[in-house]
């Protein structure tokens, strides 16, 4: 019995002491309609904002670039017109992404708001997405990113928190050409970037977007834990327990 015991020891040992992981998830936002608030619609993860600039609301809300005639003709893309610059496809429709709102305005009393704009005012605030459950990595896109290199955006875009941890930062400029974290990002008026998923902090489970003015964020890409890991550490513990009794 010894050999088995031992055996069992290790699976439960291993399993606590390196997560097991599934493959990439992708939210693209396009579940979300024009000036929808977002908040708990996509399981596994909440969203909030913080709008230091208004009084009484901190939305982020959904904006969907292929409308027209809009608030912000900046975020407005294919197929009307183009992203003019960026590491990624200048000609992709990237549907709806977040953005953090300008105004409030719900005349009809829908739940969406009425014209969506996102906040022009500096620093415009922040995006945050509180997990469920850890994850190692994450990318997005960024979108109509203006004012890196010019000591406009803010130094930390994004922070990476374990609860109430803040384990490390990330800046605009680090995804520019020769930046720690390099993604051939080309920053400037209605440009589309595409940042591949960064990590290297540790297991985290909420990460703020600091946004220093204008601009959204789309298509988040993270890992999460494979559904059978927490199954393993039980059959694990309870291989545990069974041989130990068989042993008395």
């Amino acid at each position: 019995m010894k050999c088995c015991r031992t055996t069992a020891v290790s699976i439960a040992l291993t399993c606590l002491a390196a997560p097991v992981w599934a493959g990439l998830v992708t939210v693209d936002f396009n579940s979300l309609a024009h000036g929808e608030i977002a908040t708990t619609q996509i399981p596994g993860l909440t969203i909030s904002a913080e709008n230091p600039n208004r009084e009484g609301f901190d939305l982020a809300i959904g904006f969907d670039t292929t409308v027209t005639g809009t608030e912000d003709f900046d975020l407005e893309g294919p197929p009307s017109r183009n992203w003019s610059g960026g590491n990624a496809d200048v000609t992709e429709n990237v549907g709806t992404m977040l953005i953090l709102a300008e105004n409030n305005v719900d005349r009809n009393e829908d739940g969406l708001i009425d014209r969506p704009d996102d906040e022009g005012r500096r620093p415009a605030g922040t995006l945050r997405f509180d997990f469920d459950f850890a994850i190692q990595a994450i990318g997005f896109d960024l979108i109509d990113i203006e004012g890196v290199g010019v000591g406009e955006e803010p130094g930390d875009f994004a922070t990476f928190w374990n609860g109430g941890t803040a384990l490390g930062t990330v800046q605009f400029a680090d995804f520019l050409a020769g930046g720690s974290h390099d993604q051939g990002a080309q920053f400037g008026d209605h440009t589309l970037n595409r940042v591949a998923p960064i990590g290297g902090f540790g297991p985290f489970n909420r990460v703020d977007i600091n946004l220093g003015g204008s601009g959204a964020v789309d298509n988040l890409v993270y890992q999460t834990p494979a559904p059978g890991a927490a199954l393993l550490v039980a059959l694990g513990l309870a291989a545990l327990g069974v041989f130990g009794n068989k042993r008395r």
